[in-house]
């Protein structure tokens, strides 16, 4: 398995990854207007210069992915890294794929001297994994101070 940053080729696998994780983590029926929404909104993370996508390829398939971004720290203290959508395949769990997702974003946070990563909710049961990492919880979020 490598990882590799996303891009425009990668729509249609990614699209695909994307509306998976919408049905199976946030119960949302695919309707033609949550279909178009969601494109928009993969085809923003893949061609906008301030938005990453990081991605991890098995076989040739995309079998994960991490949208992030970097954002000012809202208390002067620099740049924090927001993460608001990781997925990995179903059939691809258990092998460390998030873990090395989220390894390498961490590395980029420092490598930039960023101060946090920022994690959007996941689905119920994810806190242990993010508390595994040494993030710590807030309301909507989970945080791994760096």
């Amino acid at each position: 398995m490598v990882l590799r940053p996303g891009g425009i080729q990668d729509f249609t696998s990614v699209f695909n990854l994307y509306a998976m994780k919408l049905v199976e983590e946030e119960h949302i029926e695919l309707t033609p207007d949550v279909v178009a929404s969601a494109g928009a909104a993969i085809l923003d993370v893949l061609v906008n210069p301030q938005r990453c996508t990081l991605l991890a390829v098995a076989d040739n398939i995309i079998v994960g992915q991490l949208f992030f971004e970097p954002l000012p720290e809202h208390t002067s203290k620099g740049t924090y890294i927001y993460c608001y959508s990781i997925f990995v395949h179903p059939q691809y769990r258990k092998q460390g794929i998030a873990q090395r997702l989220i390894a390498a974003v961490t590395d980029h946070a420092k490598s930039i001297s960023a101060t946090r990563l920022t994690f959007f909710h996941g689905p119920e049961g994810c806190s242990k994994f993010y508390e595994s990492l040494g993030a710590t919880v807030s309301k909507i979020e989970y945080e791994v101070i760096i």
